[in-house]
Parts: structure tokens; sequence; C-alpha cells
């Protein structure tokens, strides 16, 4: 169903002279990264950092570039 919503938003976004489409999704977030990759979305030109003041859980050695995210 997400494949078809993003190519249901780029076809109109084309058909309406739309030049780019963005997608936001948590950057420690593989999945949606690899699933708007696989849609054509690859081009990260935006990063935000926050400080979490709400504990959650991580998954063990989860990893962006590089860098492990803290517990």
């Amino acid at each position: 169903m997400g494949r078809a919503l993003v190519e249901r938003v780029v076809t109109e976004a084309r058909a309406e002279g739309v030049t780019q489409v963005y997608a936001q999704p948590a950057g420690r977030n593989r999945d949606a990264l690899a699933f708007f990759n696989t849609v054509g979305l690859d081009v990260v030109a935006y990063l935000r950092v926050q400080l979490d003041l709400t504990p959650r859980e991580r998954r063990p050695g989860e990893q962006l570039a590089g860098r492990e995210f803290r517990e």
C-alpha cells in the first residue's frame, strides 16, 4: 500500500508540474529509508538532529553514517 501511495503522489505531482517530492522519515528508521530508496527517493539533502527527552527503546547496534545511537 505504501508503494502505491508514493507512486500516486509522484504521478499527481508530475501532472501538476511539481519538480521535487520530499519524504522525511526518521534518520534512524533504516526500513523507511530503504523503502523510500526503492521507490526512487535517494538524495539526502537535509538532516535534523534532536535530543529525545522521552526514553525509548533502540535496536542494539543501530547505526547511521557509521555512528551508533545511544541506548
